[in-house]
C-alpha cells in the first residue's frame, strides 16, 4: 500500500461515519468506570451501576459565589488597566503626531494582533478594540 494513501488516524474527517475508533469495532473502546447513557457507570465485570449525583463528592465543589467575587474582582482590574493602556497609547500617538510622524505604527499593531493570537478569533477582535480605543478609527 502506498504511504501516503494510507490514514494516519481511524478518526475520519472525510464524508461518511466519524468514529474516533476502527469502524470494524462493534462497539467503541470503554474503559472501567466510564460514564454510559443517562449518566450511569458503563456495567461490566465487577462493576456496579452508579448513578452520576452519587459519583460526585459534595465537599470539592466549587463555591460558586466566591467564582463570581473572583470574577468581578478581576473584571474590575481589567477595565482599570484598559483604561490606563488607553491613555498611554493616546499620550503615545499625540506625541508621536507633535514630532511629525504618523497617527499610526502599522508594525506595531501587528504586534499587538498576534500578541493576542493565542485567544483565538476573539483575540484579535480584543487587539482591535483596544487598538481602536487608543488611536481611534482609521481613515479620520
Amino acid at each position: 500500500m502506498n504511504p501516503c494513501a494510507r490514514r494516519s488516524s481511524s478518526f475520519s474527517t472525510g464524508p461518511g461515519l466519524r468514529l474516533p475508533w476502527s469502524s470494524s469495532a462493534e462497539k467503541p473502546p470503554r474503559s472501567p468506570g466510564v460514564l454510559g447513557p443517562r449518566g450511569f457507570v458503563a456495567s461490566g465485570p465487577g462493576l456496579e451501576v452508579l448513578e452520576r449525583s452519587s459519583m460526585m463528592d459534595t465537599t470539592t465543589d466549587p463555591d460558586i459565589n466566591e467564582l463570581r467575587e473572583e470574577i468581578d474582582h478581576l473584571d474590575a482590574e481589567i477595565l482599570r488597566l484598559v483604561q490606563r493602556r488607553v491613555e498611554i497609547s493616546k499620550i503615545i500617538g499625540a506625541a508621536r503626531m507633535a514630532a511629525g510622524g504618523t497617527k499610526i505604527v502599522h508594525n506595531r499593531e501587528i504586534d499587538v494582533l498576534n500578541r493576542y493570537r493565542p485567544l483565538g478569533p476573539e483575540g484579535k477582535d480584543l487587539a482591535m478594540i483596544l487598538l481602536k480605543m487608543g488611536r481611534g478609527p482609521l481613515g479620520r
